[in-house]
């Protein structure tokens, strides 16, 4: 079992789900799961920048495909960064690359969107855990 300090339902479970979207992990970390987190984090930019190791900055951002994007755009702060640099054209990826860097991106984002879910289920379990505690404890 892994010690870990629980913040509770006493906490802003919004600041939890917006530290888990924009900072992959960040909600792990927020929460006291540091172990969780740092695999979350290292997972999710490992995968989005492979992406965009194979596919270029232009593999990410609302101008080739929309539909990916939205799911790019769910990994947060790398995100965020590649659309800025790719409006600014700084490499331009194409052909089988591209797609496959959308893919490897995209999946990147579905995958914190997964994070994000089970951060927010953590923190109504974390709350609910307490508050069985401190009724047995006045009893």
């Amino acid at each position: 079992m892994a010690a870990y300090k629980s913040r509770g339902k006493s906490d802003n479970i919004v600041i939890a789900g917006i530290l888990s979207w924009l900072i992959p992990g960040g909600g792990y970390f927020y929460l006291g799961h540091t172990r969780r987190g740092g695999i979350a984090c290292v997972g999710i930019c490992v995968l989005f920048f492979l992406g965009v190791a194979l596919g270029g900055i232009g593999s990410v951002g609302p101008n080739y495909h929309k539909l990916w994007f939205l799911a790019q755009i769910l990994s947060g702060l790398p995100a965020i960064i590649g659309t800025l640099l790719e409006h600014y054209k700084m490499s331009v990826g194409t052909g089988r690359g591209i797609d496959l860097g959308q893919l490897y991106t995209g999946v990147a984002g579905l995958l914190n969107l997964l994070c994000l879910l089970d951060v927010l289920h953590r923190c109504q379990n974390d709350g609910a855990a307490e508050a069985v505690v401190s009724k047995k404890g006045r009893n």
